[in-house]
């Protein structure tokens, strides 16, 4: 008997345990691979490109103009016009509260 539902500790890893295992042995192999690295380089330089100039916080209109064809035109569109409502209101917060790409408000400055 389980009083109130409780999982036994043995029993909580085995869930994770059987999902690990599936996802090790339904990884691809040879396209997945080249896919992947393309993914990566493409993330990192995004990223090493886009980091410095959201720190001045230019980031989002420069990704989002000068880089746009990078990005889904929905998603372009719903930026555009956080940006706009938030230009007509400059004492509240209207729409996102922080630079989206970087899931962050402020930047840690580099010690």
């Amino acid at each position: 008997m389980n009083p109130g539902g409780v999982i036994p500790s043995r029993m909580r890893s085995t869930p994770l345990l059987a999902f690990a295992l599936l996802a090790i042995g339904c990884t691809p192999r040879g396209e997945g691979d080249a896919a992947l690295a393309s993914a990566t380089t493409f993330t990192k330089t995004f990223y090493d490109w886009y980091v410095p100039k959201a720190d001045k916080g230019t980031g989002l209109e420069i990704a989002t103009s000068d880089s746009a064809r990078l990005f889904d035109p929905g998603l372009r569109h719903a930026l555009s016009e956080d940006s706009a409502a938030q230009a007509k209101d400059s004492t509240e917060v209207v729409g996102l509260d922080g630079d989206p790409f970087l899931n962050a408000q402020d930047f840690c400055q580099n010690l």
